[in-house]
């Protein structure tokens, strides 16, 4: 008895009653192009014809019978797939198009399940490498699980220009019409009118000396997200979980950090600090602290939870902290594979990504020590990377209210400026600067 060979999942009727729906009715095209690509369809003279309609489409032509026809013979694919007779076949044997975009969900439900029976064989061969580490499997397998469900609601990176250009123009109208949701808040409008907001799928790498406040003035940015009710998820590779929310329970208290360390100070600020806890508990932000986080495993950890929850925000502190989970002899060629992964995962995700990076000690050594681009530590793909960078310029002075600056040093989409601000040292967090 002969073992039957396995044949995976498909639709091949409902590849046929959606390729004789567009031949019948042009007009569905745009729905089904929205959902399907030619790799959805199992038979490969179907994927040929799909192909051939969707270059129709892109460079504006009808999509008919006589088009598709041609098309395929300019290709060489005439006889290949079946002949006009194939074609017209499908319109016969096709009840109606108005269902059409039923027939795709059908199509692309069958690709999705060829696609995950191959990531699991994947994930079989991953895992029987012993040679590879074990967290790296989990995010290769937890990346394709992410492809999966990105898969079921029709993202398609491969697209023509055309459909950009018609995005485009109908943000642009929207804005018009005063319907467009504004950027996430920074949290300082003099900063908010200078770069609109933290803008989704962008990396913005916030630079300065070490015990400068970045990682105060990061935490900020994450508690202001979190009270605009978008989630926030913080990957700290120098702090603890504990210490992040007692600075975050300090700023949100109005007490003073070292009150906190002393029993008779943080008897008369309890109610105020167990207030501000009370609050934290109920703010849509998530915490990582683990140190040294590789790269692959900080993706896995993002993606995850992105599946749970629309991410508003990414929180990375600081980005010299990270690693690229694989051996190399050359630290700035790993921190450009890392800042472009991190850019990689804000477009992927479509979040914004703030990135702490330490400032070399070239800063310290001239008269003039405010940060310039030059002085990212290490690698100059930081800056090449990233969407915005600013830099906190402050002196340490023994007041508790000290001026500060925040310099832009980099914006790709407008202006370059400064922002003033003041520091705040006994609640170890930035304000604005009240208007006169």
């Amino acid at each position: 008895m002969t073992e039957a060979t396995f044949i995976p999942p498909n639709n091949v009727a409902a590849e046929e009653a959606v390729l004789g729906s567009l031949l019948i009715d042009p007009d569905a095209m745009d729905d089904v192009a929205a959902l399907l690509k030619p790799a959805d369809f199992f038979a490969e003279r179907n994927g040929m014809i799909f192909d051939a309609a969707c270059a129709l489409r892109s460079r504006r032509e009808p999509v008919d019978f006589l088009t598709v026809v041609s098309a395929l013979e300019q290709r060489n694919q005439l006889l290949e797939v079946g002949g006009a007779a194939y074609l017209t076949g499908l319109i016969n044997a096709t009840p109606t198009a108005v269902h059409a975009l039923a027939y795709a969900r059908q199509v692309k439900d069958a690709a999705i399940r060829r696609r995950i029976i191959w990531y699991a064989g994947e994930a079989v061969r991953l895992a029987c490498n012993q040679d590879l580490p074990l967290a790296e499997v989990l995010a290769a397998v937890e990346a394709g699980a992410f492809k999966l469900r990105e898969g079921l609601r029709g993202a398609d990176a491969l697209r023509p220009l055309a459909a950009a250009v018609a995005e485009v123009q109908a943000h642009l109208e929207a804005v018009i019409a005063g319907q467009v949701p504004q950027l996430l808040s920074t949290g300082f409008s003099d900063l908010d009118h200078l770069i609109g907001g933290w803008r989704p799928g962008s990396l913005n790498i916030i630079g300065a000396r070490p015990a400068k406040g970045k990682s105060a003035l990061l935490l900020g940015f994450a508690a202001h997200a979190a009270r605009q009710k978008q989630v926030a998820l913080i990957f700290s590779l120098e702090m603890t979980g504990a210490e992040i929310v007692g600075r975050l329970a300090v700023a949100g208290a109005g007490v003073n950090l070292f009150d906190l360390t002393t029993g008779a100070a943080l008897q008369a600020q309890w109610p105020a600090v167990t207030s501000a806890l009370t609050g934290l508990a109920g703010e849509p932000i998530w915490l990582d602290d683990t140190g040294g986080i590789a790269l692959p495993e900080l993706r896995a950890k993002a993606l995850r939870l992105a599946t749970r929850a629309p991410l508003g925000l990414i929180i990375v502190d600081y980005i010299q902290l990270v690693t690229t989970g694989q051996r190399t002899d050359k630290r700035y060629l790993e921190l450009g594979l890392i800042s472009r992964g991190l850019k990689g995962l804000a477009k992927e995700l479509n979040v914004p990504i703030l990135a702490a990076a330490q400032l070399s000690r070239a800063v310290e050594q001239r008269s003039d020590r405010k940060p310039t681009l030059a002085d990212l530590r290490e690698s100059g793909d930081l800056e090449q990377d990233a969407d915005t960078v600013l830099f906190i310029d402050r002196q340490d002075q023994d007041l508790d209210y000290q001026p500060a600056e925040l310099i832009v040093a980099k914006h790709r989409h407008g202006p370059t400026g400064t922002v003033a601000l003041l520091w705040r040292r006994a609640r170890a967090s930035f304000v604005a600067l009240a208007k006169p």
